[in-house]
C-alpha cells in the first residue's frame, strides 16, 4: 500500500477500499487472478504481530471495518491482537525439532479443538532438489521434504516453549512455511472466516502465491 493513491467520491468508498482486500502485493500474475478468485486477495489492513523481534503480517484477516454513524462513520477493530476474530485461551505445545507440520496441526487440534486447513496441502512439502542443504546429494529422484519444527526454532527459538494463542501459533507456522518454501516463492498467510448459518469458524493456512491447481513457480 506504500505509495498508493486512493481516489474516491465519498469517504465510504475510501474506507471500503482501505479496509478491504485487493491484488496489491500479490505475486500471482494478473492473467491468473480471475481464476484464483477473491480467496487469494490480500487484506489491505492485516494486523501487525510481533514475535521474538519478528514483525509479521502472516495473518490475512482484515483488521478494520466501518459503518455510518450520525453525520460521520465509526471505524471498528474487527480482530484480537493476534489476528483472530475471537479471544482464545493461550496454550503450550510440546514440540521437538523433528516434528512435521502435520504433527503440530494435530497438537493444536488437541489443545484448542481447532483443526486448520492447509491449501494447497502438497505445498507443505518441498522437493529436495530445491533445498540448498540437499542439492549436494545429487539424487536422481528428488524426494519431498515436509516443513518441520526446526524451521520454527530458527525463527522463534525459546519462544516455542511458551504459551501462545491460536492466532500466534498460526502466525509462527505461516512464517515457518515461508522459510521452508522460500526457494519456490510461496507466500503463506492464515485466515479465519465464518461458515454457514451457525457461524462455524474455519481456519486456513494458504499459499497466496500459488492458487490450488496452478503450477508452482520454478
Amino acid at each position: 500500500m506504500i505509495g498508493v493513491t486512493v481516489r474516491a467520491d465519498t469517504a465510504g468508498q475510501a474506507l471500503s477500499f482501505l479496509f478491504g482486500a485487493g491484488w496489491e502485493g500479490s505475486p500471482i500474475p494478473a492473467e491468473l487472478r480471475d481464476k484464483a478468485s477473491d480467496d487469494y486477495k490480500l487484506a489491505r489492513t492485516p494486523p501487525m504481530i510481533k514475535l521474538n523481534g519478528i514483525t509479521s503480517w502472516a495473518c490475512n484477516n482484515r483488521n478494520f471495518d466501518w459503518k455510518p454513524e450520525g453525520n460521520g462513520v465509526r471505524v471498528i477493530v474487527r480482530l484480537q491482537p493476534d489476528g483472530d476474530v475471537v479471544k482464545r485461551k493461550p496454550f503450550k505445545l510440546e514440540l521437538v525439532d523433528e516434528a512435521t507440520i502435520d504433527v503440530v496441526r494435530d497438537l493444536i487440534n488437541q489443545c484448542s479443538g481447532v483443526y486448520f486447513n492447509i491449501i494447497p496441502e502438497e505445498h507443505k512439502f518441498m522437493p529436495s532438489n530445491l533445498l540448498p542443504q540437499y542439492k549436494r546429494l545429487k539424487v536422481k529422484e528428488p524426494f519431498l521434504v515436509p516443513m518441520r519444527v526446526a524451521q520454527l526454532s530458527l525463527l522463534f527459538g525459546a519462544l516455542l516453549e511458551e504459551e501462545h494463542s491460536l492466532g500466534e501459533w498460526l502466525t509462527m507456522l505461516a512464517e515457518g512455511l515461508n522459510l521452508h518454501c522460500r526457494q519456490r516463492g510461496c507466500l503463506w498467510k492464515w485466515t479465519v472466516w465464518s461458515e454457514g448459518d451457525k457461524g462455524k469458524l474455519v481456519y486456513t493456512l494458504r499459499c497466496y502465491a500459488h492458487p490450488s491447481g496452478s503450477q508452482p513457480a520454478k
